[in-house]
């Protein structure tokens, strides 16, 4: 996630917080059912009331900061592989579109550019993460995407400031992860 310090008012979101800071505590979460629950939960929520409250919104932003931590930090469990992955969980990479899209759509890329650029950087982890070499990329993750790509492209250019740059150059990673995955194909 960017630099900046979210301030999440929820105690639970800043308890994941705390233990995805190392590997153990990451690789923890992957495989927690709690923790899938209620980050579905949180996915789930209705975006116009999150852009609506700062504090929604931080959280929301807490939750997106640790799943890319669990992604990035979790190691998969080759000893047990009847554990729950969350990281393969179908439903988490239609809600982050589905969520990256309803922002787009009601704030056209104007006031939550750093919600879009966290949206759009989890996609990205969480495709990448999800690749397998005889599946490929999850179509999801490229028919989703490219339909927007515009608006985010838009978005992004719409200041010179350090979160619209934040919002470019994760588009940029986004399709950069895409064209690598295509090369190994």
């Amino acid at each position: 996630m960017s630099p900046r310090k979210i301030i999440c008012s929820d105690e639970l979101w800043n308890k994941y917080e705390q233990k995805v800071i190392d590997d153990r505590g990451a690789t923890e979460l992957r495989y927690d059912t709690t923790f899938l629950d209620r980050l579905l939960q949180l996915l789930q929520s209705n975006i116009s009331e999150i852009l609506k409250s700062k504090e929604k919104k931080a959280v929301l932003q807490c939750g997106l900061k640790v799943l890319c931590l669990v992604i990035t930090k979790g190691k998969a469990d080759e000893e047990n592989n009847t554990k729950l992955d969350i990281i393969k969980n179908v439903i988490i990479p239609s809600l982050l579109l589905n969520m990256l899209k309803a922002v787009l759509k009601l704030d056209y890329g104007r006031n939550h550019v750093d919600l879009i650029s966290d949206l759009i950087k989890t996609s990205g982890l969480l495709s990448k993460a999800t690749f397998d070499k005889t599946l490929g990329i999850d179509s999801l993750f490229l028919k989703s995407f490219f339909p927007i790509l515009p608006n985010l492209i838009k978005a992004g250019a719409m200041i010179n400031d350090i979160p619209h740059l934040t919002l470019l150059i994760n588009i940029v990673k986004y399709l950069n992860i895409c064209k690598l995955i295509d090369n190994l194909l």
